[in-house]
């Protein structure tokens, strides 16, 4: 068969939502590199992210031998989620990069030592809206 899973995008946009690859060659911590916060685990009360919502349309095949990258941005602030627009493409080693698929996630600030949702700062917000270049229409802020 040679081409991946339909489901192999949606570990690819796991990693996405923590990690943006820009262009191929650079890995950046999404959360971290924003905000300078770096996301937990579940443990000792921290708080973190979770994944609430993710959807994808897939738009054509990605083969083993493709590039896959995948571009990361933020699109909307809630009052205690934010949502993420991911950009699958891929490129065989000899050819253009090609759209495979499309997706959004919503993200919730997770507190684990209450088990409820906390608010994404006002610096928080200001940090997303900064390296965006561009104020996202806040919701419910």
């Amino acid at each position: 068969l040679g081409h991946h899973a339909e489901d192999a995008g949606v570990p690819a946009l796991e990693e996405a939502r923590v990690q943006v690859r820009l262009g191929g060659v650079a890995r950046i911590r999404y959360w971290t590199d924003v905000t300078g916060e770096p996301v937990a685990a579940r443990h000792h009360g921290a708080e973190s992210l979770i994944l609430a919502e993710a959807r994808i349309t897939y738009r054509a095949q990605a083969f083993h031998t493709d590039q896959v990258t995948v571009e990361t941005r933020a699109t909307r602030i809630g009052t205690s989620s934010f949502t993420l627009e991911h950009r699958l493409t891929a490129r065989a080693p000899d050819g253009p990069a090609r759209l495979i698929a499309v997706s959004d996630s919503v993200l919730v600030r997770y507190d684990y030592a209450t088990e409820r949702p906390v608010a994404v700062s006002d610096e928080d917000t200001a940090a997303i809206q900064v390296f965006e270049g561009r104020h996202l229409g806040l919701a419910a802020k």
